[in-house]
């Protein structure tokens, strides 16, 4: 995902998901221990998911790969308000940890290999800073959000403005331009196509 979107959306998503599920005036209804149940899905998905990265990249190549986790990673932001019970958004949050693994380790892949050598730092660095840089803009925007126009909207306008960012990133990288890029670059190949 591009780096402005991912954390905008996690961290309005994420700014409000403990309102929406936890204590007694939550929607689902959650214990506070429930939440630290929930935190342990989502990591071991993304432990799931990042030892199956290379296999999916494989194949269904990187792009298609990264594509469809990012529009599933979407989606799924979609789940609590839709489906708001407990084993729902357990599975749920299990899948986000993994769609966001892959994604992460075919990016972080694809970025160690495409950009030269002499401007990596500078290249993760200004990611970095761009990526981590508008966290707090999303967590606001969430709160703004969910204190003017409800938490349904907070998810539904996370899954919106994602959905979109994946369907322009489609229109950009196609796994031809990936190859070309990567035959291009002064690092070996993948060992896996585009």
């Amino acid at each position: 995902m591009a780096p402005v979107f991912s954390p905008i959306r996690a961290a309005s998503w994420v700014a409000v998901f403990v309102l929406w599920v936890v204590g007694d005036g939550s929607r689902v209804g959650l214990p506070a221990a429930g939440y630290g149940i929930l935190t342990a899905a989502l990591a071991a998905g993304a432990v799931t998911g990042s030892l199956l990265a290379g296999w999916l990249a494989r194949r269904a190549g990187q792009v298609r790969t990264l594509l469809i986790a990012d529009l599933v990673n979407s989606l799924l932001l979609l789940v609590p308000v839709l489906t708001p019970t407990p084993v729902a958004i357990g599975v749920t949050a299990a899948f986000l940890g993994a769609t966001n693994a892959v994604s992460n380790v075919i990016l972080v892949s694809l970025r160690q290999r495409l950009i030269p050598e002499d401007l990596l730092g500078r290249v993760n660095a200004s990611y970095r800073l761009i990526g981590m840089g508008t966290t707090p803009l999303g967590a606001a925007a969430g709160g703004l959000l969910g204190t003017y126009a409800g938490l349904p909207a907070v998810f539904c306008a996370a899954s919106a403005v994602c959905v979109i960012a994946v369907v322009l990133l489609s229109r950009v990288v196609s796994a031809r331009s990936v190859a070309a890029a990567e035959e291009a670059s002064d690092r070996p190949a993948a060992l896996h196509p585009a």
